[in-house]
C-alpha cells in the first residue's frame, strides 16, 4: 500500500485495511500520509522508499539472512574486504 503511486489505488488499498483492521488503518491514518506513502511524498524521495541502512545492508546481505550469525559475520567481513580493497585499488590510480 505504502508504494501505490496512484491515489485512487491507494484510497481503494486503505479501505480494504480498514475492513479487515480498522484500528491498524485508524492508527495509519492518524500519521501524515507524506511520512509514509510514495504517491503522497510529494517527490522528496525521488521514488525511494528506504532511508534506512539497516535495509540497505540487509539487501545486500539478503542469501545469508538463514545463517548462524557467526557464519553471517563471516560472510560480512569477507564481503566489506572485497569492497574494500576494489576501493583502494580504483582510489590508488587517482593518486
Amino acid at each position: 500500500m505504502r508504494y501505490e503511486i496512484s491515489k485512487d489505488r491507494f484510497h481503494e488499498m486503505l479501505a480494504v485495511l480498514h475492513s479487515i483492521n480498522e484500528e491498524g488503518a485508524d492508527y495509519l491514518c492518524n500519521i501524515p500520509f507524506e511520512q509514509w506513502t510514495q504517491v503522497y511524498n510529494g517527490g522528496l524521495r525521488y521514488g525511494h522508499m528506504t532511508s534506512n541502512l539497516a535495509e540497505c545492508i540487509n539487501s545486500v546481505l539478503k542469501g545469508t539472512r538463514h545463517l548462524p550469525i557467526t557464519s553471517f559475520v563471516r560472510e560480512a567481513y569477507f564481503y566489506l574486504a572485497a569492497l574494500f580493497s576494489k576501493l583502494a585499488a580504483s582510489y590508488k590510480g587517482q593518486m
